[in-house]
């Protein structure tokens, strides 16, 4: 029985050099593709890969249109004819004490951009306001204009459907300069005429 196993066992260890003998390997497939990605992402000689390009920068805002900021009137309305149910309020003598810095016309709406009014709130004739909205245009040499609607405390947008219903009897041309100016409730004061930045629509 012990000369069989000594057999057995030299038989199995002659196998095994015949075998490495012959140019059997270990596979090092795993350990290979780690030092080839190491040596790629290292570039040449070890050393790192070329900085890749940065990209343009996007290009910067448009600037944004003039605005008026000198509270100064925009158009002379000593001579307006002033139009529809409001004709008789004096604006056209109130003393500037507010700016109006901008005025533009977006989807049926005036949006305004102007200091904080601040003006008393009498509610009469109307609750809950303290300023009048006015809109004004010229046909030829003759300025046009009137109110068309209240404002309330710190709005800055103004619905314009009552000038396009006709609410002033009159209404700008198509394609025409307008301009706007908001006044007290009493007339007292007033803010600049100032001219939208887009035409009437």
């Amino acid at each position: 029985m012990k000369k069989s196993l000594g057999v057995f066992l030299g038989i199995g260890s002659l196998a095994l050099a015949v075998a490495f003998g012959a140019g059997c390997t270990i596979d090092n497939t795993d350990s290979g593709a780690s030092e080839n990605v190491v040596n790629q992402a290292s570039g040449p000689n070890g050393s790192p890969p070329p900085a890749q390009p940065q990209p343009e920068p996007a290009p910067a805002p448009a600037p944004a249109p003039p605005i008026a900021t000198d509270g100064r009137d925009q158009l002379d309305i000593s001579g307006a004819i002033l139009l529809g149910p409001h004709s008789g309020v004096a604006i056209k003598s109130a003393p500037i004490t507010r700016n109006l810095f901008a005025a533009s016309i977006e989807g049926g709406l005036v949006n305004f951009s102007m200091d904080r009014l601040g003006w008393p709130v009498p509610n009469q004739p109307v609750a809950g306001v303290d300023a009048r909205t006015f809109i004004f245009w010229r046909e030829g040499s003759q300025v046009y204009g009137g109110q068309f609607d209240w404002q309330r405390p710190g709005q800055t947008a103004k619905t314009l459907k009552n000038v396009y219903d006709g609410y002033l009897g009159r209404r700008p041309p198509k394609g025409a300069p307008v301009w706007f100016a908001l006044c007290r409730i009493d007339a007292r004061e007033r803010t600049n005429v100032a001219i939208s930045q887009n035409p009437w629509p």
